[in-house]
Parts: C-alpha cells; sequence; structure tokens
C-alpha cells in the first residue's frame, strides 16, 4: 500500500458510517547478518479492523534470506516514518 487509504464501514460499527484514513507509513528493516547489512523496504501484511473499538491495527514485514546459517542474523533493526 502507497499512499493515504480511505475506509468506509457501513453498518459495521456503532455508528452507521465510520470514515477514516489509514496513515501512510515506511518502515525500513535492517538485517545484520554475520558482516554483511542487508535492507529491506517493508510492505503492508495485513490490516485488521476492531469497529466496535474503534482500533486498527496494521502489520508490517519483510522477508531476507539468511542462508545456511540462521544463528549468523545477528540483529533486525526497524525505522519507520509517518504518521
Amino acid at each position: 500500500m502507497r499512499g493515504e487509504l480511505r475506509v468506509t464501514l457501513v453498518h459495521l460499527a456503532i455508528e452507521p458510517v465510520l470514515r477514516f484514513r489509514l496513515p501512510e507509513i515506511r518502515v525500513g528493516m535492517y538485517f545484520h547478518i554475520e558482516d554483511d547489512l542487508v535492507e529491506r523496504e517493508a510492505d503492508l501484511w495485513t490490516v485488521v479492523i476492531e469497529p466496535d473499538e474503534l482500533r486498527v491495527l496494521m502489520v508490517w514485514g519483510a522477508s531476507c534470506r539468511i542462508g545456511k546459517r540462521p544463528a549468523g542474523l545477528h540483529q533486525v533493526d526497524i525505522e519507520f516514518e509517518g504518521a
């Protein structure tokens, strides 16, 4: 998802119509593998809307090949901008 996304819920909440925008957020993930740094831009994987609670959960993720030695992945740093 890129850019703000407008959402309209009709007859799914206490209010007959509920309107809001999902913010544009960019998430960067930095994988420290052995002596390398691999950078990935995360994608928005999941949006959970809980209209009765007036709550929205947004989950981002990215993948990175770590080879045959998973122990080589020492650290993952996450940065975001927006909202």
